[in-house]
């Protein structure tokens, strides 16, 4: 065998070789999800202070992102967000009470984007209201004068006796972020989703009502404390009342 010959054949054996180590490294299915006491002792290791004692569920973002709402020794509807890493799956972020958090799964893209939530029963929270708002403002920039007309888009969700629960960003939603974020993206092209949107003053807010269609107190779900890994992007949902929303004459 000549030499030449031996250096093309190493080379095909190289190619191979660093093909099979990424598809390994790269392209492995996910395995089972741990167990739930493997779970709440992976939560309690990363973070004392979560107290997770009872795991209520698996919820599937896709493949590859789960969420695993919980309740801990004190009482709290908590959540715990999960995702396969290279080899096993990896707790990215904790949250110890369940206000509704805006899961950025893939930050490019909103349409992989997913609201998350886990009330307290005590709050007595019936329905949920979701909206993607802009406020009305006027602005001058290097001399032109600017209008920014209000977006307001609601999507209203019915928990059905179900503390937990997870949305993927509704159609309307998506268009709209994408469309701003493509017309003002494009002058700021360093600029990710999130920031052209902040840049646009828009927001993710919630509106949660009792049975009686009233505004529920949300005293038992805000306010909780939070590890992360900083592998994953989150955004709060900000709660609004009726002064911070527009009601058609």
């Amino acid at each position: 065998m000549s030499r030449k010959w031996r250096w093309v054949m190493g080379l095909i054996g190289l190619v191979l070789t660093i093909g099979c180590f990424y598809y390994w490294f790269h392209m492995s299915h996910p395995s089972v999800l741990p167990t739930d006491e493997q779970i709440i002792k992976e939560i309690n290791d990363i973070y004392l202070e979560a107290d997770a004692k009872e795991v209520q569920d698996r919820v599937a973002i896709d493949e590859l992102h789960f969420v695993i709402p919980y309740i801990s020794g004190r009482g709290d509807y908590s959540l715990s967000y999960w995702e396969w890493g290279l080899k096993d799956w990896s707790l990215t972020y904790i949250d110890t009470k369940g206000e509704p958090t805006l899961w950025h799964v893939d930050p490019a893209h909103p349409s992989t984007y997913h609201i998350v939530w886990n009330f307290d029963p005590r709050d007595q929270v019936d329905e949920i209201s979701y909206y993607l708002l802009r406020d009305r403002g006027f602005y001058v920039s290097e001399g032109v004068e600017n209008y920014q007309p209000h977006i307001q888009i609601k999507k209203k969700i019915t928990l059905q006796n179900q503390t937990y629960g997870v949305m993927k960003l509704p159609e309307e939603f998506v268009e709209i972020m994408e469309g701003l974020n493509r017309v003002n993206g494009s002058h700021h092209p360093f600029l990710s989703v999130d920031e052209v949107l902040s840049m646009q003053q828009m927001y993710m807010g919630y509106f949660p009502m009792n049975k009686d269609g009233k505004r529920a107190s949300i005293d038992y779900s805000v306010n909780g404390q939070g590890f992360s890994n900083g592998t994953q992007s989150f955004d709060f949902v900000m709660p609004v009342n009726e002064r911070d929303l527009e009601v058609p004459k």
